[in-house]
């Protein structure tokens, strides 16, 4: 009988840890959660040509791999606070009409976005 003990103290311990996992599992299974909600790239597009004054404040807008370059009318109507709470990473002012915004890979995508709503 002395070998029977680990055994079944460590069957005893594996099962309460089982059950313990599953009842952690049912409990975080049952909370609603809302969902993430991914905007589309026209959606953030939309919210960056806002953010920079609107496309009548846009002169230029280009893209290089991880940066938003624009030549602006108006810098002053640029709301930077907007710019970081859309993805921006940091914003550079080069000049006094011209800014990049650092995006990272989708920069590119966003740019040709912003032209076709621009056009």
């Amino acid at each position: 009988m002395p070998f029977r003990t680990p055994y079944l103290l460590i069957g005893d311990l594996k099962m309460s840890n089982l059950s313990y996992f599953k009842k952690l599992f049912e409990r975080s299974s049952t909370k609603s959660e809302p969902a993430e909600v991914n905007p589309t790239i026209e959606e953030k597009a939309q919210a960056f040509l806002t953010a920079l004054g609107g496309k009548e404040n846009i002169s230029k807008i280009e893209a290089c791999i991880t940066r938003l370059r624009v030549t602006l009318l108006e810098y002053k109507k640029v709301d930077e606070a907007k710019l970081k709470a859309l993805g921006s990473m940091g914003n550079v002012k080069v000049g006094k009409q011209e800014l990049q915004i650092i995006l990272g890979t989708e920069a590119k995508l966003i740019a040709n976005t912003i032209k076709k709503i621009i056009e």
